[in-house]
């Protein structure tokens, strides 16, 4: 991005190729930071659609990482609260589907949220903002929290971060209502783990097949390669590259550097 004749030098890092910056806060998260909100959830087949979702942390952390501290920054414009009815469906017994509560109205309340995020773009354009709403009733404990945090998530995916979860789908999973809690673990798909590229060869590290001591086909997955790099040698590598480096170690050379060593 240029400056209208403006000596880019004099621009933030971020600024000098702002290409490479929306790459860079568009990227997914850490796989450890996504998890998945139970929604549309079916009493009798036992299933939920997953919800891909991060904290606001998280999404704080990308701008920190990517723009730097001081370069942008957002702020809370609006909050509205309005009591409403809230209608609590009739509770049925799972055996017997006999009503055991019948259907009731409670008074309640909801709050809405407006929040922006605004980057700073230079002395010629100031800055710049992106803004989005959220909502949430009494029925979540930390309403207004979290109608903020809302908004806060939405507004940062119009600059980049987490906008990929949109592109998730909403797959079913086994799911126990009773527990809350997931029977199945759901997936994160191939596309949305970081991309990461070998620290020797500079190839990105991709999944790879290969025939195991029983001649059955297996395959490992580009982040689980990645992790193992980084167990073993303190960066990623890929396979090739952590062959070459298995055998450079196991070297006639390099085992006789090792007994001269271990000799002085």
């Amino acid at each position: 991005m240029r400056g209208g004749g403006q000596d880019e030098r004099t621009l933030p890092l971020y600024l000098r190729d702002w290409a490479k910056t929306i790459e860079l806060l568009k990227a997914p998260f850490h796989p450890d930071d996504v998890s998945f909100l139970p929604q549309t959830i079916d009493y009798t087949a036992k299933t939920a659609t997953a919800a891909a979702y991060a904290d606001s942390r998280v999404y704080t952390a990308r701008m920190n990482e990517v723009i730097g501290y001081g370069f942008w920054q957002s702020e809370v414009t609006r909050v509205d609260i309005a009591p409403f009815t809230k209608i609590l469906k009739a509770k049925l017994d799972y055996k017997t589907k006999e009503v055991i509560s019948p259907q009731s109205e409670i008074s309640a309340h909801k709050v809405g949220a407006i929040v922006r995020v605004g980057i700073w773009m230079g002395p010629l354009l100031g800055w710049v903002w992106q803004d989005s709403s959220g909502a949430k009733d009494t029925a979540d404990e930390n309403w207004i929290t979290s109608a903020e945090a809302q908004a806060y998530k939405r507004a940062m995916s119009k600059w980049g971060p987490g906008i990929y979860f949109y592109s998730f789908g909403k797959l079913s999973y086994p799911y126990d209502p009773k527990t809350g809690q997931w029977k199945q673990q759901p997936q994160i798909p191939e596309w949305a783990y970081p991309i990461n590229y070998c620290n020797d060869c500079g190839e990105q590290i991709v999944t790879i097949q290969y025939t195991d001591k029983d001649n059955i086909t297996q395959s490992m997955h580009a982040w689980d390669i990645y992790l193992r790099g980084l167990a073993q040698y303190g960066v990623g590598v890929c396979p090739k590259c952590s062959k070459a480096r298995r055998n450079a170690a196991t070297s006639p050379e390099a085992q006789s550097r090792l007994q001269e060593q271990q000799a002085a």
